[in-house]
């Protein structure tokens, strides 16, 4: 049994696959397994997963129908043999001691910071947690996490695949926005041990054309957010946390000011589309 199972949902990514495939397996951890789930996709990407296979033993295959990124990681939790598991998205990477300096740790959970860079490398900004090492975590101390954006994404986070299984914890697939945050939140309320540190290992790529957004028009984003934000709630209500209004509120922040901001976008284009055809209009002819 390898000690921490490596599972990357896959869709449309067939030119930053490899960049990822190969920072995994550049590890200086080796005892772990490689679960590709090729999420239905279109590209290359069914090839570039067979050929990873056939060159390495540690690497799994799942070929689906596509349902979606919380689908994908699913059909990886339902094969996973590690004793921890971890998720790395196929258009992001990891620097080679990202798993070693996951499970050294030794809790139920730990979550790490990561690098949030743009397409050319640099860095676009800097993402600041709040960490903490604790051997008895409590409900306040979970939302706290949830407030504070500890547990959103699924990036640099390494989950006893034991707990998963005993709790029954899946990703929501009829939620497409925060379903992360959810999954972990159930997961952090069935930990005892927890590990927050700002050790930068994993390396989130952002996309000028985010596609977790650009995919929801604004209405929808909304939709999902707001079931997302009240599932959320629900889960630490019904495990004994109080002031879940102000959680609820603070977590629709993002999703109503990225759709203004697309709102705001869409009009100062307009207007200067707007003011070019006037300018062609009225340019004299000669």
């Amino acid at each position: 049994m390898p000690q921490i199972s490596v599972i990357v949902p896959i869709y449309k990514t067939e030119a930053y696959l490899q960049r990822c495939v190969d920072s995994i397996l550049a590890q200086t951890f080796t005892d772990f397994e490689l679960i590709l789930v090729d999420d239905g996709s279109p590209d290359k990407c069914y090839a570039i997963c067979e050929d990873y296979k056939a060159k390495d033993n540690r690497v799994i295959v799942i070929h689906k129908k596509n349902g979606g990124v919380s689908s994908a990681r699913n059909a990886g939790l339902d094969i996973a043999c590690g004793e921890f598991i971890t998720f790395v998205d196929s258009d992001d990477y990891v620097k080679p001691a990202y798993l070693r300096e996951l499970l050294e740790k030794n809790a139920d959970f730990v979550c790490q910071n990561g690098d949030i860079l743009k397409e050319d490398g640099t860095i676009a900004f800097e993402r600041s947690i709040e960490t903490f090492h604790t051997r008895d975590l409590s409900v306040e101390d979970v939302y706290h996490m949830v407030y504070n954006d500890s547990l959103g994404y699924t990036l640099g986070k390494a989950l006893r695949l034991d707990i998963i299984r005993k709790n029954h914890i899946r990703f929501r697939e009829n939620i497409k926005f925060m379903e992360d945050t959810l999954f972990m939140t159930e997961y952090a309320l069935k930990c005892k041990s927890v590990v927050v540190e700002d050790i930068r290992n994993y390396c989130y790529i952002l996309y000028h054309d985010d596609r977790a957004l650009t995919s929801m028009d604004g209405g929808e984003l909304l939709r999902c957010s707001r079931t997302a934000a009240r599932e959320i709630c629900k889960v630490l209500s019904d495990a004994g946390c109080s002031n879940i209004d102000t959680l609820y509120h603070y977590k629709l922040h993002l999703a109503y000011n990225v759709y203004f901001k697309d709102i705001i976008e869409t009009l100062y284009t307009f207007k200067h589309e707007l003011k070019r055809i006037k300018g062609r209009l009225l340019k004299p002819f000669r």
